[in-house]
């Protein structure tokens, strides 16, 4: 439907990082080189309303591209209300890296905060927790209703 409103997750661990003018790498149809996409090209191809989510290195490059649309003066959709923008990082930032914790972080703290919020309490301290137990949180992503799906 046109009222919905369509997701587009780009996880770029392992491939290069965003570049300064809003492009991201995709792969080309044969899975042999990356190549880099525009953000704005995108944008376009998805249409609004759309929520983006970036976790990747630099990904706040990204949302400074968007910005700089808007004030270009294109008939550009209104980031906050046509777009909505969830980046893991600032422009200039890395991010985080810890053995104990997924390489994802900001995907796993999207998809699984219950899980995150444990491991974080138990690798700094605060709670004494087996590893069994984050493996056993009750129901599933799928299950709103269930601690795994909150």
């Amino acid at each position: 439907g046109r009222d919905e409103r369509l997701l587009l997750h780009f996880n770029g661990h392992g491939v290069p990082r965003p570049t300064v003018n809003g492009e991201v790498w995709l792969f080309n149809r044969t899975f042999t080189q990356y190549h880099p996409v525009s953000i704005l090209d995108l944008l376009s191809w998805l249409g609004t309303p759309c929520v983006l989510v970036f976790d990747c290195h630099n990904a706040g490059r990204l949302n400074e591209a968007l910005a700089a649309m808007g004030r270009a003066g294109e008939a550009a959709p209104k980031v906050g209300h046509d777009v909505i923008v969830l980046s893991a990082c600032a422009a200039h930032e890395e991010l985080p890296t810890s053995p104990e914790l997924p390489a994802d972080l900001f995907t796993a703290c999207l998809t699984s905060p219950l899980r995150v919020a444990l491991s974080f309490v138990r690798r700094d301290g605060l709670v004494a927790l087996p590893d069994e137990l984050l493996e056993r949180v009750p129901g599933s992503p799928s299950e709103r209703r269930t601690p795994a799906g909150e």
